[in-house]
């Protein structure tokens, strides 16, 4: 079995370049193609605990390719934008993919670090530092917990410590946005049920997803201080017709008892930002796809 074992990075980060913090000149190195996003690892103390903890979101799907992974990691640095202190948290045990979508290096399985150090009595302020990598666009920084290597071996991860780590994080940050797997009920979604205060369902809008969707159980939940909202995710016109919110709105009114936190148009824009592994607001410009996040980001922050 792959060894899992996490060594924190020893270098700064930022702007497609690496510096080594021990030197008074900055060594360059190429990471790719990610030459428009900063991402260092942070340094310095984490706050004092709040006596309030984090608001935690989580974005999931019932289907995999809904694309509730970018959602996640745009929703934070909106939520960051605000001036709020964000930490996304990659919670996928299917397919871990927020280091892939940053161009991170594939060697910080930091949930798993982070409940290894839970476990050992370990888990301080100073070592949760060595965990988190802080991602800066245009101003916006978000702390991420790397899920890497979580879909090696999923059974071995104790969840009931995950959810110990999970709410030890949200001692810090004013938002928490976890990215969970696809599907229903596995254990990230039982642990997100008892940590979360809203949980968005991203939902393709073709045909075969909604009937899905609306062939499942209920997703609603029986507590009543939490949320559970629905998120359209890529909608465009030729999908379903010339009015594609309206239908699917009117297909989902009487079905359904979640609501709809918002819909997310098609944009090709986000898939310029997709191929270039950065944050939509990384690239500026006009994006309907953003403007509607945002809109969304207002709404559940």
């Amino acid at each position: 079995m792959t060894d899992l074992s996490w060594a924190p990075p020893s270098q700064q980060w930022t702007l497609g370049q690496a510096v080594d913090p021990n030197q008074t000149e900055a060594s360059t190195q190429n990471v790719g193609s990610n030459q428009n996003l900063g991402w260092y690892q942070s340094t310095g103390l984490l706050e004092s605990p709040k006596t309030k903890s984090a608001k935690v979101i989580a974005v999931q799907s019932l289907l995999p390719g809904a694309g509730r992974s970018v959602i996640a990691a745009n929703l934070a640095f909106e939520l960051a934008a605000t001036g709020g202190r964000v930490c996304l948290v990659d919670l996928d045990t299917q397919w871990p993919s927020q280091h892939r979508y940053f161009g991170l290096p594939q060697d910080q399985a930091a949930v798993i670090a982070g409940v290894r150090y839970l476990q050992q009595d370990r888990l301080t302020k100073e070592a949760f530092q060595e965990l988190r990598i802080r991602l800066v666009s245009k101003g916006a920084n978000v702390d991420l917990i790397s899920g890497f290597g979580l879909n090696l071996n999923p059974g071995s991860l104790d969840w009931s410590s995950a959810e110990v780590f999970v709410e030890f994080i949200a001692l810090s940050y004013t938002h928490v946005v976890i990215d969970l797997p696809a599907g229903k009920d596995l254990p990230a979604h039982r642990l997100a049920a008892k940590v979360t205060d809203t949980r968005l369902h991203v939902l393709q809008p073709d045909p075969i997803s909604l009937g899905r969707f609306l062939e499942s159980p209920s997703i609603g939940s029986v507590d009543s201080q939490k949320q559970d909202l629905l998120v359209i995710n890529r909608l465009r016109p030729s999908v379903i017709g010339a009015r594609p919110e309206w239908q699917v709105r009117q297909a989902l009114r009487d079905r359904t008892d979640t609501p709809i936190l918002g819909v997310l148009p098609e944009d090709q824009v986000l898939d310029q930002a997709m191929l270039q592994g950065v944050p939509l607001r990384q690239l500026g410009g006009k994006s309907k796809f953003r403007t509607a996040l945002i809109e969304l980001a207002g709404r559940v922050g």
